[in-house]
């Protein structure tokens, strides 16, 4: 037996039968931007902005004041002690073999420890590349004003605008690295850490 069109359909009857209301493309349209609008704390630009920059804009600009005082102190605390001739030849002396320095080595931990606790605190590789760099450039801007034979011409004392622009140098080449592996192991530790922060 047909069924009238003007009953409702019966509870027995295929659920093939039964026509959803139709989706037009803009109620599609509609649902995107729903989604993206809900979504957007975790839309993967926030993610970035916070691998670069850090989670906490306080603590990025704290971690970049400890990198300026940090080169201050370096810088000072070579001058005043071993002088910058000394750590030359130290780092001559590591990077061939011939005369490897316990002291260089300590030094390479103890930034890549400092790299570590940055990332795993604040991720953030900008300020943690800074925050390496900063004792770097120190002892490395420490060769201002010490006399090195740079020419035929015999010794001449290390201008400021060569020492800056060795010492950013410098900085650079061993940050860059350091605080690059630095910034993976406290990634890692974060991650790791995280269910005990819930």
């Amino acid at each position: 037996m047909v069924q009238s069109t003007d009953e409702p359909p019966s509870n027995d009857e295929p659920s093939w039968r039964t026509v959803a209301s139709p989706v037009s493309p803009a109620d599609g349209l509609d649902r995107v931007v729903a989604a993206v609008g809900r979504g957007r704390d975790a839309f993967p630009t926030t993610r970035v902005r916070h691998g670069v920059f850090g989670r906490r804009t306080t603590v990025s600009v704290a971690l970049i004041a400890l990198a300026f005082a940090l080169a201050v102190a370096a810088a000072q605390h070579v001058a005043a002690t071993v002088g910058y001739g000394t750590v030359g030849s130290w780092v001559h002396g590591t990077w061939t073999g011939t005369n490897p320095e316990p002291l260089l080595f300590l030094g390479v931990a103890a930034l890549l420890a400092l790299a570590t606790a940055s990332a795993a605190g604040n991720s953030g590789l900008v300020p943690t590349v800074v925050l390496v760099a900063g004792p770097v450039y120190g002892v490395a801007f420490a060769r201002y004003g010490t006399r090195e034979t740079l020419s035929r011409y015999g010794p001449e004392v290390v201008s400021l605008p060569e020492a800056a622009a060795f010492a950013a140098f410098v900085a650079i080449a061993v940050a860059v690295p350091v605080a690059v592996l630095g910034f993976g192991l406290g990634s890692g530790v974060r991650h790791a850490l995280a269910p005990l922060r819930r």
